[in-house]
């Protein structure tokens, strides 16, 4: 084994997370109901890295990175920008008395990125879990500069790895199927580089320095993808991408991961965090 649109209100709740000072030298451990996803912060000897997703107790993913490329320069894990501060929140403690969302900020100029994860698993033995990511990245130097950031992903639907599909079903649309086992991803901006392949193939060319490249359209086997953007940033720009990763095991669909409601209650459960602190 290897190492739908969000709401104003909801970045603004994930986004103060950043601003904590809590760290964390081990891995983060995020929980709801049926699900539990562990996180390396990049705090360390580590990359960052969302290495596990297990649903009703079987492990789903192997690897979810962010890498990103300055200037042209070599594809680097986001950790390589610095790592700055973490905090995790409890955001339906009604529901599920577990920390379910996690904020991360790497760069203290001229780039900042700033990446949140929000867990919404589903019913015990339903096979349905939600995984919503908030990616920004602001100027917050003086000068322009051009950044190529990539996502990605390793899943092993069923905890196998070897019969996996994965499709680029749509412009911002992936998903990947193991047997009754689906999952999908939505991403915004969809304006995007998306490479599917067979493991290590998208990694290895990431890492090389060749950047993705937007082929095939369907593979099968031991698969793993990339998303890239690229963008031209002048000082004072921000970027948004949003991305919502969901597996579905055909019985339960789990709570959506990114409403109003859920800003409000992420925002009321820091505060509640910092009185208790």
């Amino acid at each position: 084994m290897r190492s739908p649109i969000l709401l104003a209100a909801v970045l603004a709740a994930l986004l103060v997370l950043a601003s904590g000072t809590g760290s964390f030298a081990v891995p983060v451990t995020l929980v709801d109901r049926n699900s539990s996803v562990e996180v390396e912060t990049g705090d360390g000897a580590f990359p960052s890295e969302a290495f596990s997703w297990q649903v009703d107790g079987t492990e789903q993913l192997t690897s979810n990175q962010l890498f990103v490329s300055i200037d042209g320069g070599a594809f680097q894990n986001v950790a390589s920008l610095g790592f700055v501060g973490s905090q995790v929140s409890d955001t339906n403690g009604f529901v599920d008395p577990g920390d379910d969302a996690l904020a991360l900020r790497f760069g203290q100029g001229p780039l900042v990125l700033d990446w949140s994860l929000l867990l919404r698993g589903g019913q015990d033995g339903s096979g349905a879990s939600d995984l919503a990511q908030i990616i920004t990245l602001d100027n917050t130097g003086m000068a322009d500069f051009d950044v190529s950031i990539v996502q990605y992903v390793d899943l092993d639907l069923g905890g196998t790895a070897e019969n996996d599909a994965v499709a680029l079903v749509s412009p911002g649309q992936i998903e990947q199927s193991d047997g009754s086992l689906v999952f999908q991803e939505a991403f915004t901006p969809a304006d995007a580089i998306v490479e599917l392949g067979i493991f290590p193939d998208p990694l290895q060319a990431l890492l090389s320095g060749q950047g993705l490249v937007s082929a095939p359209d369907l593979v099968a086997g031991d698969v793993s993808y990339g998303i890239q953007w690229d963008f031209t940033l002048t000082p004072g720009d921000t970027v948004t991408l949003s991305k919502d990763l969901r597996i579905e095991g055909g019985i339960t669909t789990p709570e959506p991961a990114l409403t109003g409601l859920m800003g409000l209650s992420l925002a009321l459960a820091l505060r509640a965090r910092r009185r208790r602190a």
